[in-house]
């Protein structure tokens, strides 16, 4: 006898998809309120399709990982600037009860 079971894809709950990416419940409802990631809502309740899950990686790696309105990154490499030392003066000894002996 075969088997019958229809093809559907397998779901996911947010907290499913926050735990596998590493974030938080709260980021994963976001993303689907925001139609960032596709979701179906059953009730009061979200689900999210494997693949609907690996459509939004697949946009979230073309962009980077940077969130929607996040500025790119500066071009070229970036470099730290050296701590200048500072002189210390009489006026560099802050006024007040740190200063003072009891």
């Amino acid at each position: 006898m075969q088997d019958t079971k229809p093809n559907l894809p397998t779901y996911f709950t947010p907290e499913e998809v926050a735990a596998s990416l590493r974030v938080t419940a709260p980021t994963v409802y976001e993303w689907l309120r925001s139609g960032q990631l596709e979701g179906v809502k059953a009730g009061k309740f979200w689900r999210v399709s494997q693949p609907a899950l690996e459509a939004f990686l697949k946009i979230e790696r073309g962009r980077g990982g940077r969130p929607k309105n996040a500025a790119a990154p500066p071009a070229g490499p970036v470099v730290q600037a050296e701590p200048v030392p500072l002189p210390l003066t009489q006026n560099a000894v802050p006024k007040g009860r740190a200063g003072r002996r009891r």
